[in-house]
């Protein structure tokens, strides 16, 4: 859960997942859409992680992602996350990712260099 998160730039936030080999930083599927006024402003696929396609300071993220545990056979996750941004806009992110064990962390990141700033970030899960 998101609640008014930013960071001191303007790259992207990652929600890397891992197992005991460590955080997973390729070969993920997944796409990010930022819409601003009911229009699709910008759509990007990328492979780093759970991507949210966010790219103003200004502009703080409140909103949730859910990992879903899709086949524990093969440790394959899902991810889906909608959050609204400080403004009009809206950020609808989706994606799978097959670890080699079990999840046993997570990441929240940005795309380069930015650190977050602002708000609160809370996990939870059920087993």
């Amino acid at each position: 859960n998101f609640d008014s998160v930013s960071t001191d730039g303007t790259t992207s936030f990652f929600v890397q997942i891992g197992d005991s080999g460590g955080l997973e930083t390729s070969g993920y599927i997944a796409t990010s859409g930022r819409v601003v006024d009911s229009t699709a402003n910008a759509v990007t696929n990328t492979t780093s992680g759970f991507f949210l396609n966010y790219n103003n300071a200004a502009q703080a993220l409140s909103g949730t992602m859910t990992l879903n545990l899709m086949d524990a056979s093969t440790n394959l996750w899902s991810g889906f996350a909608v959050v609204k941004n400080a403004s009009t806009g809206m950020i609808i992110s989706a994606g799978s990712k097959t670890l080699s064990a079990e999840l046993d962390r997570v990441r929240i990141t940005t795309a380069g260099s930015d650190t977050l700033d602002l708000g609160n970030i809370n996990i939870s899960y059920e087993v």
